[in-house]
């Protein structure tokens, strides 16, 4: 082997204890997701409503955030080149208290993110208290189901 070879080789050696390492962490990373998804799965089950109520609330609430920014329009304005640029251009003169003047408006001053951080927030709490309330009162024991 030449020059470039022994170099290679060293890379190689090198890198293989890293690979190793990336490869055993992505194992383990894949067998914690799938063990949180059967219990998200598990929960739903069991709790339909409340799984229901906080999965509306809490994507309802990342698109309340998400979707305004990602139409163009922003706490500076609208932005250059976005599909809320395109509206406000074939508008022309935008009217107070049009749809486009009511989003821009809702969006400059926050009320978007307001709304969509509540929502997530109540979604994680009705999960959260329910999981308190079980924890503390009892709510899914199996314990009393020992003797059947």
């Amino acid at each position: 082997m030449g020059f470039w070879g022994n170099i290679f080789r060293r890379i190689r050696k090198a890198l293989l204890p890293v690979c190793r390492t990336i490869k055993t962490t992505f194992k383990y990373t894949l067998r914690k997701l799938s063990a949180a998804g059967k219990a998200i799965i598990d929960y739903a089950i069991e709790n339909p409503w409340k799984f229901g109520i906080s999965s509306i609330l809490i994507v309802g609430g990342i698109l309340v955030l998400v979707v305004p920014v990602a139409v163009g329009f922003g706490t500076g304005g609208v932005a250059l080149g976005s599909s809320a640029a395109v509206w406000q251009a074939s508008i022309g003169n935008v009217v107070a208290n049009s749809l486009f003047a009511v989003l821009q408006s809702l969006t400059m001053t926050g009320v978007f993110y307001w709304i969509g951080s509540v929502m997530v927030v109540v979604g994680v709490a009705i999960l959260a208290v329910a999981r308190l309330w079980n924890w503390f009162f009892g709510g899914n024991d199996d314990s009393d189901k020992k003797d059947t």
